[in-house]
Parts: structure tokens; sequence; C-alpha cells
């Protein structure tokens, strides 16, 4: 279905396969029916959505994208404002994330949405487990794994959430 074979590394297709080899993009011992397909659920849906919604206007697709920026940039300061406190500082912050060439990358390219999306729900991680952390609500643990889960299966970027959460567990978390 749409959600297990939107993002194909190699479709298993012999001739494809072997011109790679010729090309020198496989090594040689590659099997004529490698497949490959990353597994991003979630952000094969927002491209289905958008092609259900706006089969022709390739432009609304990327205003989906720029959305999912915004949101990125939003929860970014949340994260920012959460450690740098509510001032000047957190906000600068959030504006050079979002105005980075690198974060924007995925805002710019469709087919790189998904690194957009995982590092939202990767900043909602962070942020929500920082609040379980602080108050000891379970409410904010189970957000905090709930958007973790989610950025996994958005993309396989979102397991980076994991080495924010390992770092803030040794230098952050007094526990």
């Amino acid at each position: 279905g749409w959600a297990l074979d939107a993002f194909p590394f190699t479709k298993g297709d012999p001739v494809v396969i072997k011109q790679g080899i010729e090309q020198g993009i496989y090594p040689w011992w590659t099997h004529p029916q490698h497949k490959i397909t990353f597994f991003r659920p979630l952000s094969a849906l927002t491209h289905w959505i958008d092609f259900k919604l706006f089969p022709d206007a390739v432009w609304l697709m990327h205003v989906h994208s720029l959305l999912w920026h915004g949101l990125l940039v939003y929860a970014a300061w949340l994260l920012f404002r959460a450690f740098l406190g509510a001032g000047w500082v957190s906000g600068l912050a959030a504006l050079l994330y979002g105005l980075d060439y690198s974060h924007a990358v995925g805002a710019a390219s469709l087919c790189n949405r998904y690194t957009v999306i995982a590092a939202v729900f990767g900043c909602l991680t962070i942020l929500g487990h920082d609040l379980w952390r602080r108050s000891g609500s379970v409410l904010y643990g189970l957000a905090a794994t709930g958007c973790f889960a989610l950025a996994l299966l958005t993309g396989e970027a979102g397991v980076t959430a994991a080495a924010y959460l390992f770092a803030y567990a040794l230098f952050i978390d007094k526990g």
C-alpha cells in the first residue's frame, strides 16, 4: 500500500540494478532483485493527502511543507524557551534555526519533508520529556513517548531524538 512503498531506494528491477552495477552505483555482487524501501508511513500519508487534495497544484504541496517548517520553528522555540528562558535569546535562537539553510532544505524539497516532520516530533519529544522529569506528570511522559513514536513513524531521522534524550539523562536530569 501507499504507506509501505512510498520511499523506495531500490525496487527490485533487474534491469535497473544491472545499470546501477555498470555505472558503479551498486557493487558487482548486488542481487538482481535487490529491494530497499524506507518505512515512513506518516510522511507517506502527508504525500498521499497532497496528491488527493492538490493533484495538479505542486505549489500547494510546497505550502504544506512550509506549514510543517513553521510548526518546526515554533516547536524549536518552545524547546529553546524551556532551556534558555522566555527572553529574547530563545526567540533569536528560533529565528536563526528557522532561517538556517540546513533546516530549510526539508521544507524546500518535497521528498525531504519527512526530516521536518521528524524534527517537529523530535523537539516535542524532548520538550515533553523535560516537562515530565521536572513535574513528574505521567501525562507529559506519555506525550513524550507518543511524540517519539510519531517521529520514528515519520522517518529514520526520528531516532535522533534518542541521542538528545541520552544527553539529557547525562547532563541535565538530576534523578
